[in-house]
């Protein structure tokens, strides 16, 4: 953001680095197979974020001049270091993050979903799939974020839709993994892909109508980081790989209902809590 002071730009940078630090070492844990290292770099990631929690925790609210308030048509200016110190601010993250977590486990496992129903030929139409309802999403629930606005109505209902969206897509690759039904893996890709491309444009509204447009660069930027990192090392690359590796044969490769069944369960039952 323009105009920080000296000790803003020291602080910013910290925060810029611990996010490499924390991508970096969510990165590595995705490429590691699970055993000694992989539960190192998880307790490693794990513990940046809680450091990253208590230094914001720890840093000191500077408000602006009235003046400099008064030059943004938004009500409210609260910057990321004020918005982190309230519950509201990390159940947004932990909403977003549930959202994002559902969508990474679909979109990182896909290939492997696909060969443990038998229908490996079908990956590169699965991908298709999910990427583009993640578009319709997107596109949907951004055009929903302006309709309720313009009716006063509140865009968190859009958080519930994208719920009860992950919720029914995980219960039918629950289905599929078990059936080992390619057509309802094809509906639940679908569904997850939806509600995960919906999920990005209703943060980003709802971090403007409460956090104020001056700083929704800052906002939004720290919650799609923290939440979508966090979603994709213990959602897609943990959750995804426990029940994977675990039944997987002599070659590295899963079979059958219980390579995915259980995660998918898992991620049901976690989207329908969020609720």
């Amino acid at each position: 953001q323009p105009g920080l002071s000296p000790k803003e730009g020291r602080t910013f940078s910290l925060l810029a680095l611990a996010m490499v630090l924390i991508t970096g070492t969510a990165t590595a844990n995705s490429f590691v197979p699970l055993g000694a290292a992989s539960d190192a770099l998880l307790a490693a990631t794990v513990s940046l974020l809680l450091a990253l929690f208590l230094a914001l925790a720890c840093v000191e609210d500077k408000q602006l001049p009235a003046n400099e308030v008064s030059q943004d048509r938004s009500p409210m200016h609260i910057k990321v270091q004020q918005a982190s110190k309230t519950l509201e601010f990390w159940m947004y993250t932990v909403v977003f993050s549930t959202a994002a977590g559902s969508g990474q486990l679909v979109f990182t496992n896909l290939s492997q979903m696909a060969e443990a129903i038998g229908c490996s030929s079908q990956s590169e139409a699965l991908l298709c799939s999910f990427s583009f309802c993640n578009m319709l999403g997107r596109l949907s629930f951004g055009m929903a974020c302006d309709i309720l606005q313009h009716r006063r109505a509140s865009r968190t209902l859009l958080f519930v839709a994208s719920t009860l969206l992950a919720t029914v897509g995980q219960l039918l690759l629950h289905a599929a993994a078990l059936q080992e039904n390619v057509v309802l893996l094809f509906v639940g890709v679908c569904c997850v892909g939806l509600q995960f491309g919906g999920a990005f444009p209703t943060l980003v509204n709802v971090c403007a109508a409460r956090y104020g447009r001056a700083t929704l660069n800052g906002n939004w930027t720290f919650m799609d980081a923290v939440g979508n990192g966090t979603a994709s090392l213990v959602f897609g690359s943990y959750l995804g790989s426990v029940a994977y590796d675990r039944h997987a044969g002599s070659d590295h490769h899963c079979y059958g209902p219980n390579c995915f069944a259980l995660p998918h369960l898992i991620m049901a039952v976690i989207c329908a809590c969020r609720t």
